[in-house]
């Protein structure tokens, strides 16, 4: 059972076992405490986007899921009146991906007030997720072995680099597929899919470069303004796990 840092202001309800293991369909049920206008449902989407992002791109394999098997479909939606329902299918992720959802959804709730959100999936029971404020980290980890030499380097600016150097020079068409992967990755922390409790997410964000700079087969990408949990860093790793079977192989990867 997952469990999350922050002190919940809505029910949160989850199953007890892993619902994205790509077997199951997921419902994804918000309920809101006035009735939806058009804009208050544009906004929940505009939340939940973020998160597809981060899903469909395999940064959410965590430890046990191979990170170029993980993907996610992209949701439908619908709603009526105080509720909405996302439907998710074929999803493969770590079971802690449902907190990178939580802290998106905690942004909402600044903007739409919810009270339930209910993440349902058939042939599994389902509880609200309980709060630990001692908890390091709720979110998906990184593979144990990446297959690509790795540094994680210790700062204390909020700026943050990603190099990567590739075994061979990238054409434009994978270039673009990767500044469009890295892309999906930066809305995410832009829309605080990696909250650091009790800091409310819709503060722990951070501002990424449009596009990565290449010089041959090294590339770099710049994130400013980095307010987010240090395991955005050990999902973006994962990413370049994902690209680095899908695209091209990688033969180091430094995050300073």
């Amino acid at each position: 059972m997952i469990r999350t840092n922050y002190p919940l202001p809505y029910v949160f309800e989850a199953p007890t076992g892993n619902p994205w293991d790509g077997q199951r369909q997921v419902e994804v049920w918000v309920e809101t405490q006035q009735p939806m206008s058009n804009e208050d449902a544009e906004t929940l989407q505009n939340y939940v986007f973020p998160f597809w992002l981060l899903a469909s791109g395999g940064a959410l394999a965590g430890d046990g899921v191979p990170p170029e098997r993980s993907s996610c479909e992209q949701p439908t939606f619908s709603s009526n009146d105080r509720t909405a329902c996302f439907l998710f299918e074929q999803c493969e992720l770590d079971e802690r991906a449902s907190l990178c959802l939580l802290s998106l959804l905690l942004v909402v709730h600044e903007e739409v007030p919810l009270s339930r959100v209910r993440i349902h999936a058939s042939g599994l029971s389902h509880s609200a997720v309980p709060s630990d404020p001692g908890l390091d980290n709720p979110y998906p980890g990184m593979p144990a072995r990446p297959p690509f030499a790795l540094t994680i380097e210790d700062s204390e600016s909020d700026v943050r680099t990603l190099h990567v150097t590739w075994k061979q020079e990238l054409d434009e068409a994978q270039r673009e597929q990767v500044n469009a992967e890295l892309g999906g990755f930066g809305a995410s922390l832009l829309a605080g899919a990696f909250g650091v409790a009790p800091v409310s997410p819709s503060e722990c964000s951070c501002t990424p470069s449009e596009n990565a700079e290449w010089d041959g087969p090294h590339m770099s990408w710049v994130m400013e303004d980095c307010r987010f949990h240090w395991a955005a860093l050990e999902c973006l790793l994962t990413l370049c796990a994902s690209l680095a079977q899908r695209i091209a192989a990688i033969a180091e990867v430094v995050i300073e």
